[in-house]
């Protein structure tokens, strides 16, 4: 508890230090900025105060004025009475009149106005009696007649080496008033008697900012010059004591020029700046707690992420080695099936070779009168041999890319070829296969030896779907080149979209289909068809690889295999392209 109180005792002196130096740093600030714009200010009135002095100089010399005040007969007083109107309009001040030694208005630029101040006497005002005395005369007043304050500035007429008369100017100082409202702080002139008498902000107007002597305050009433609150009924320092001010003097009149800025407002900036600036740093110091949690939690983290680590090691060790032991028992079971599939492929082709070596021997007995027999039976034994080598081939390539032998190659030769191996290697069911190619010759740029390996393997997965249909029918077609478009309706709306998306329709093809009547493929491994190892032949007679390979031989020719469901028969369609590669 106790260090509480200390901590919050050293913070409100922290904030009350920091809060006097902002306070005493934006008095300075206000000081050199007001005081510049008083100055400006300043220059800006005594010029006004200026501008248009010269025109009682100017009328005391006319000829009309001189005519009459020594002549005062109507004829001279409209002759006058015009000329100070025109001269009041071209010049912009508010009035101009002709007084004579007495003080009475005998010529007014308002003459023919309601208010005229023709025969107002102002003998009791400052500026007749200096007049007067042959000087020139400057004063601020409050218009006896009008009741509009203005500036008054009146010069003698001089006739005979004496005064004979006085030619009076008076000009509102509205203009700069206004000027001074667009300040962001108020404005104030205060005269010799310490009243104001020029304000931005009316509330000021003729409020005393001193004591006045009784001279002065006789003075006052008798001139005339404005109401002005007496002592007793108003504390004298009351109108700037909310301000702080600034004061400079008047070059032209014994005034001064005040600016006033109130003294919450440095009090509010102050304060606003010392929140802005606990803000900052309040916020700093959360973002550096904020940086030290994280950090921790960082840390933290990184400490549980190398104890994860470490025990996602171990167990990926344990892993590891369960893991090896079944790519062990795995590559067992797969080498089991990879050999019965091979058996089951070459077992026809070694039976054929067998019987051929059997005929062989019977036919050597007499060689010469069975040499033709011999000659063909070793030309079906060397063909057997190949066979077998393209099956062992195959299923090398299956498992890495091997370069093909690109040549040009006779369709009908190509049909030829495998129709003579079906009917070796299948004799019974050879029977029921039907060839129908075009009748002009069609070359291929192919491996002769993978497409034919491709065809057989359809021709085989053909023969066996329909070995135990009773009128088992088998078909192998070959079109003329198609295009694209010709193509693909040949296929039902899913597989046209295959083709159209896979082959290019630039080139002509050539399609190749092997057609049978068999109970088709298995609706569930349709999808999975041309993927290893997907077979649904009993006993595990094939190991699945056969249509892969077909569709590996069919997209390294830039081709496609397909298959189809139609009018109750299952189609393979190899399609390739009918130009070179």
């Amino acid at each position: 508890m106790r260090k509480s109180i200390i901590i919050g005792f050293i913070t409100a002196c922290l904030l009350a230090c920091l809060y006097a130096a902002i306070y005493f740093y934006e008095l300075n600030r206000s000081a050199r900025d007001k005081t510049a714009s008083m100055q400006a200010q300043v220059v800006e009135l005594d010029k006004h105060l200026e501008r248009l002095s010269f025109i009682p100089k100017l009328l005391s010399d006319d000829a009309h004025i001189l005519t009459l005040v020594q002549n005062k007969n109507p004829e001279n007083s409209v002759l006058a009475n015009t000329r100070l109107q025109k001269i009041k309009q071209e010049s912009g001040l508010d009035f101009a009149f002709l007084m004579d030694t007495k003080g009475n208005t005998i010529a007014a630029s308002n003459w023919q106005s309601e208010v005229s101040f023709i025969g107002e006497n102002y003998s009791f005002r400052p500026y007749f009696k200096k007049a007067m005395t042959g000087q020139r005369a400057t004063y601020f007043a409050v218009g006896a007649t009008t009741g509009v304050p203005g500036y008054f500035i009146a010069e003698p007429v001089l006739l005979n080496n004496g005064v004979a008369g006085v030619v009076v100017a008076k000009m509102a100082l509205t203009a700069p008033v206004e000027t001074w409202r667009s300040q962001p702080h108020d404005s104030a002139v205060v005269d010799e008697f310490g009243v104001v008498i020029l304000s931005s902000n009316e509330s000021l107007l003729y409020q005393t900012t001193r004591t006045q002597t009784t001279a002065e305050l006789a003075a006052i009433q008798a001139e005339r010059r404005y109401s002005v609150a007496t002592p007793e009924q108003t504390d004298p320092q009351q109108p700037l004591a909310k301000y702080l001010t600034y004061s400079t003097a008047l070059n032209l009149e014994p005034w001064q020029f005040y600016t006033l800025v109130p003294a919450q407002v440095i009090h509010w900036e102050s304060l606003t700046k010392t929140a802005i600036i606990l803000v900052g740093l309040l916020t700093l110091w959360l973002l550096y707690r904020t940086y030290e949690q994280q950090h921790r939690l960082v840390t933290n983290e990184q400490k549980h992420s190398k104890e994860l680590e470490e025990k996602v090691r171990l167990r990926s060790d344990e892993l590891e080695r369960a893991q090896g032991a079944l790519i062990a028992e795995s590559n067992y079971a797969i080498l089991g099936r990879m050999s019965a599939a091979i058996n089951h492929e070459i077992n026809q082709p070694l039976t054929t070779l067998r019987l051929n070596l059997a005929s062989l021997r019977k036919l050597i007995e007499n060689p010469v009168d069975n040499i033709g027999d011999i000659e063909q039976s070793v030309i079906e034994s060397d063909r057997t041999t190949k066979r077998i080598s393209r099956v062992i081939t195959s299923l090398r390539n299956y498992t890495r890319s091997n370069s093909m032998n690109i040549e040009s190659v006779s369709v009908n030769r190509l049909i030829a070829d495998v129709v003579s191996i079906i009917q070796t290697e299948r004799q019974t069911m050879s029977a029921h296969l039907v060839v129908q190619t075009p009748e002009a010759g069609i070359v291929l740029q192919a491996d002769n030896v993978l497409i034919q390996q491709a065809l057989l393997n359809l021709l085989y997965n053909a023969i066996d779907a329909v070995i135990a249909n009773p009128y088992p029918k088998l078909f192998l077609t070959v079109s003329s080149p198609l295009s694209l478009r010709q193509v693909s309706p040949l296929f039902s709306e899913q597989l046209h979209h295959q083709a159209i998306s896979y082959l290019d329709s630039d080139k002509n093809y050539i399609v190749i289909a092997v057609k049978d009547n068999g109970d088709g493929v298995p609706e569930h491994i349709v999808a999975t068809l041309f993927e290893p190892f997907t077979t649904d032949k009993p006993n595990h007679r094939g190991l699945g690889l056969g249509l892969t390979i077909a569709n590996q031989i069919a997209e390294g020719h830039k081709g496609l295999l397909m298959y189809a469901r139609v009018d109750e028969s299952s189609v393979f369609s190899l399609i390739l392209p009918a130009k070179p590669l």
